[in-house]
């Protein structure tokens, strides 16, 4: 019963995402992405990661290269409604909130074309990046916590009055991608596109619930030594009120092909591109041992990180020399890859992408743009919980690019994604009743899930 009982789920591949992308995909590695996110078609030096057969129709032979960062930041917000919460008089309502700050989200996309061949290089944070942290934990720590007083009180204890803990959840995740390929034009207005990426995957999360205490006529007192003459309330709540701590790391790695098409005829650009699924096998590094009770999170345990295939089209128009539209779509293959604990399971079908762009080139010198996108994301009620949960998002991004002189540009941009609130209800909450045997009643609660995230990006352009 003790393994069940401490199994808290921790799914760290969602620590952080600023939608752009899948469940665990980052489609977002430019800050010419910000400005305009529709970047399926594109014909740029960005390219070499968003459409690389589109390279072929750079304008001169030669090496051009871009260097990029963002500076991004999210909030998780949870408020949780469980009985249990409120302790005897409190408030059966909480909210936790989870922030995460990515400071430094490089990326270096890089191309040479000579003639009807254009090799090219990209290499960024393809998925997740950067640190979530709660510092109040979350309900997957407290809820377990929050029943003792009920079930103290239940076995006859007298004056008991709530509860308190130390809680706290760190994780940091970052998948790295480094893309090489080539582009070869093979007629006027027709390229194809192979080559291969490398994903790195590190995961780095720690997390403690200690200190627990119960009130008693007034006065907090250790939860352990209060039960600690108690034989059967020791043997049912010790695992509930220990302490408990983890810090464990995964690293692992897998390579996939890529193949590409484009199409440029007359100012029309189509791109086509197909990510193949990456096998991602990690390894737990965790130092002093693990009682957190989940194998999940031994030293040594092997699990699957796999990264999703993804599918690819945009098309761009310039309706005037001065004004291009753009339009992209994108499919993530979420439910074809494997996740720890076969998280995979509990997605019903891909995950799709819907983006738009429009830039205006205001004069030589000054290009402005603007566009959004929808996320919609395709899991079931099951996967949804309040350490990991995606919901249907929608994003817009703004900013302009300036041409400092012949050979060097500066792109600037701002992109913001809000999301939908997904109110997840269950009739045995935190599976309490499930996890104990039957020791303890079944207690309905609800989560409310939502989240909002925005970036600041900016990037330098230069042709040799």
């Amino acid at each position: 019963m003790n393994k069940k009982l401490l199994l808290l789920s921790i799914i760290i591949y969602t620590c952080y995402t600023a939608h752009a992308g899948g469940i665990v995909t980052n489609t977002n590695q430019s800050a010419h992405f910000l400005r305009n996110p529709a970047r399926d078609a594109s014909t740029e030096i960005d390219a070499a990661y968003s459409n690389p057969a589109g390279l072929s129709f750079l304008p001169n032979n030669g090496f051009y290269m871009s260097v990029s960062d963002q500076i991004a930041s999210q909030k998780r917000t949870i408020v949780s409604t469980f009985a249990p919460l409120a302790g005897f008089g409190g408030n059966p309502e909480k909210e936790f909130i989870g922030t995460s700050l990515a400071p430094f989200i490089p990326n270096i996309q890089a191309a040479y074309k000579m003639d009807d061949w254009t090799f090219s290089a990209s290499v960024g944070i393809v998925g997740a990046g950067g640190t979530a942290e709660f510092k109040d934990g979350s309900t997957t720590f407290e809820a377990l916590v929050a029943i003792v007083p009920s079930v103290l009180t239940q076995f006859g204890m007298q004056g008991i009055e709530g509860y308190s803990l130390e809680s706290n959840f760190k994780g940091t995740s970052g998948t790295w991608g480094a893309q090489f390929g080539a582009s070869y034009k093979f007629l006027n207005n027709f390229s194809g596109y192979a080559g291969i990426r490398y994903s790195y995957v590190m995961n780095l999360y720690e997390g403690y619930v200690r200190n627990v205490k119960v009130g008693v006529n007034g006065q907090m007192v250790n939860a352990q030594e209060l039960i600690a003459s108690d034989q059967f309330l020791s043997l049912a709540l010790n695992p509930l009120v220990a302490d408990k701590a983890l810090d464990c790391s995964q690293f692992g790695g897998g390579i996939a092909p890529i193949l590409g098409l484009d199409f440029n005829y007359n100012g029309l650009n189509i791109g086509i591109k197909y990510e193949f699924l990456t096998s991602i096998e990690v390894e737990n590094e965790t130092k002093n041992g693990n009682n957190f009770g989940s194998p999940s999170y031994n030293d040594g345990v092997k699990s699957h990180f796999d990264f999703p295939a993804m599918f690819g089209i945009g098309v761009d128009y310039n309706i005037t020399p001065q004004w291009c539209v753009g339009i992209g779509f994108h499919y993530f293959f979420d439910k074809n890859a494997k996740f720890p604990d076969d998280r995979q399971e509990l997605i019903d079908k891909g995950t799709r992408e819907y983006v738009v762009g429009v830039e205006y080139i205001v004069n030589p010198e000054f290009t402005l743009s603007i566009g959004g996108g929808v996320y919609s994301p395709s899991v079931s009620s099951a996967y949804q919980s309040d350490m990991n949960y995606e919901n249907t998002s929608f994003s817009f991004g703004l900013g302009g690019a300036w041409n400092i002189n012949d050979k060097m540009r500066l792109n600037l941009a701002y992109f913001y994604s809000f999301y939908d609130k997904y109110d997840k209800v269950s009739e045995d909450y935190g599976n309490i009743h499930q996890l104990s045997g039957g020791l303890f009643g079944a207690i309905p609660g609800r989560d409310n899930l939502t989240k909002s995230n925005f970036l600041f990006g900016i990037g330098l352009e230069y042709i040799f």
